[in-house]
């Protein structure tokens, strides 16, 4: 660590904020994991989100500065270009919360062209949140699914919640089906089945409900609100369209 005037520099620490943090990264499907979560927390709670797909350090960084006094909960977009991005945004905002939505190619070419490389660099948000926080993963994806076993160099002391609707999760969804521009399905939640429908189609849309139904639930909304946020739910421009 770099010296000035002779003494250790010392590290920055994280925003200090007064209420549950929220943070979204994945390859695909971040922003529309995102509003749905706020669509749903928004039920119950005074919230917070990042506008649109803004999830650069910059933009954490005014995040930092306009989370007031009034929010109950934030729910915000964490974006990777590069390795150390999620752990410097981190050293921004620790959130207790992380989801994972997948690992994809996206921006795998700025860590040499390495998928595994790619999952290494998502899972610093595991190794850089609250140590005592809760992690969502999808373990329909094969690099996700690695996380739940992975010891993180023991920092990491939290519980990991899994969703899935080809292998089985904690929050599994079953009987998909398509009902006009939308898709019905059921999701067990602590041994038992609820109906749920999501107004956007495509099979990917229903992991991204299933991550807006577990982290919701782990932050207390009863399947009443959950049911009513994820039907209100509504796409962002440009995305999740024909």
């Amino acid at each position: 660590m770099r010296r000035l005037g002779g003494k250790r520099a010392k590290a920055k620490q994280p925003v200090q904020l007064h209420l549950p943090v929220v943070a979204v990264t994945g390859s695909a499907g971040k922003t529309t994991t995102k509003e749905m979560i706020a669509s749903i927390l928004s039920t119950q709670f005074t919230i917070y989100k990042s506008r649109g797909n803004r999830n650069y350090l910059g933009n954490l960084k005014a995040h930092a500065q306009q989370i007031g006094p009034e929010h109950q909960v934030a729910v915000l977009e964490y974006g990777l270009l590069y390795k150390g991005d999620l752990t410097r945004h981190c050293r921004i905002i620790q959130p207790g919360y992380a989801v994972i939505t997948n690992i994809g190619s996206a921006h795998v070419g700025n860590v040499g062209s390495d998928i595994r490389a790619l999952a290494m660099a998502k899972s610093e948000l595991i190794r850089a949140m609250d140590p005592k926080g809760k992690v969502f993963l999808n373990v329909d994806c094969s690099y996700s699914r690695e996380f739940t076993q992975q010891p993180f160099r023991g920092r990491f002391q939290g519980e990991f919640f899994t969703i899935g609707i080809k292998h089985q999760a904690d929050y599994q969804a079953s009987g998909l089906k398509r009902e006009g521009d939308g898709i019905r399905f059921h999701c067990s939640i602590d041994g038992e089945r609820f109906p749920f429908f999501v107004p956007v189609r495509g099979e990917h849309n229903v992991s991204n409900a299933l991550l807006a139904i577990a982290v919701s639930h782990q932050l207390g909304v009863p399947v009443s609100g959950i049911e009513k946020g994820l039907r209100q739910f509504q796409p962002q421009n440009r995305r999740l369209t024909p």
